[in-house]
């Protein structure tokens, strides 16, 4: 099953050029499907995958800025959303541009939590979990097999 899976993936998603600016379109993106195209690629086909799909994009992940201009509810998780893919190209490449984009975004998603704390249907209800998905693909790769923190 998992190679039939990996090959059906790789087909399918190694060739598709997808855009982050689309993230930005109105009326704001639950998710970025450009970052779960990258966390798709890394976790299932493997970070050489992901490698070589991002060396056909013209990316700089030092322009890459998180979302400030939110168009709806559900654009409240875009930059989460990206945090995880940006944690993928930062796995797969080892380039810390990757790492630091993933942290801009992570910043900019625990920002909204004084401001939309209160708002449930909104925010309450899943854009932490979205955040907290994102710190825990980072605090995973720096735990040691015992599960306890690196230094």
């Amino acid at each position: 099953m998992r190679g039939a899976l990996t090959q059906l993936i790789g087909e399918r998603f190694t060739g598709r050029e997808l855009s982050l600016s689309s993230d930005a379109e109105m009326p704001g993106a639950f998710f970025s499907r450009w970052a779960l195209q990258a966390h798709l690629l890394e976790g299932t086909i493997g970070p050489r995958a992901l490698a070589g799909w991002l060396g056909g994009q013209a990316l700089d992940p030092t322009q890459i800025e998180a979302l400030t201009d939110l168009h709806s509810s559900h654009h409240l998780g875009t930059n989460a959303t990206r945090a995880w893919g940006f944690w993928s190209c930062y796995r797969a490449t080892g380039d810390d541009d990757w790492r630091d984009a993933f942290t801009r975004h992570l910043s900019a998603s625990i920002d909204l939590h004084d401001s939309w704390c209160h708002d449930r249907r909104a925010y309450g209800h899943w854009v932490p979990q979205f955040t907290l998905y994102a710190i825990h693909l980072a605090t995973e790769d720096s735990a040691d097999a015992n599960g306890d923190a690196l230094r």
